[in-house]
């Protein structure tokens, strides 16, 4: 049996590793070219995304003057309307009594319903209240009978 021996000339290797080389570089440069085109999208949205929060800051900042500058001239006009002027009465008590008349109203109002609420909880009404079952409130229940 003979062996045939082939004879491959150095720059026949040559030409073949270059081959194999070209064609791992080609996938990776297709890669890299993928990568590069996904980081690009991303950029361009994070940009956007970034002067669209720019704008919104400026807007807001802006409101914000404006709010300023209305509280400054309603504080102004409260100044203005609570200093007696020269020459004038200081406003009559009547005023004063009768908007302190109405503040009490309302917060006998507010005590008699809470009173009505209390009372409620206590005695296990928790329909009416709109709580759903017993169970559901018991933690208020002992907050209301530590009271």
């Amino acid at each position: 049996m003979r062996y045939s021996v082939v004879k491959i000339c150095v720059p026949e290797i040559f030409c073949l590793q270059m081959r194999a080389q070209v064609n791992v570089l080609k996938n990776a440069m297709v890669e890299e070219q993928v990568t590069t085109s996904e980081l690009r999208n991303t950029l361009r949205e994070r940009e956007q995304s970034l002067r669209r929060a720019e704008q919104e800051m400026d807007s807001l900042k802006f409101r914000n003057q404006q709010l300023t500058c209305r509280i400054v001239v309603l504080q102004e006009e409260l100044d203005v309307q609570s200093k007696p002027k020269k020459g004038k009465k200081a406003p009559p008590a009547e005023v004063h009594e009768t908007s302190s008349g109405v503040l009490d109203e309302e917060l006998h109002k507010k005590i008699t319903e809470n009173a009505q609420l209390v009372s409620q909880v206590r005695h296990g009404d928790w329909i009416t209240l709109g709580l759903g079952s017993k169970d559901v409130c018991q933690e208020s229940l002992s907050c209301f009978s530590a009271s």
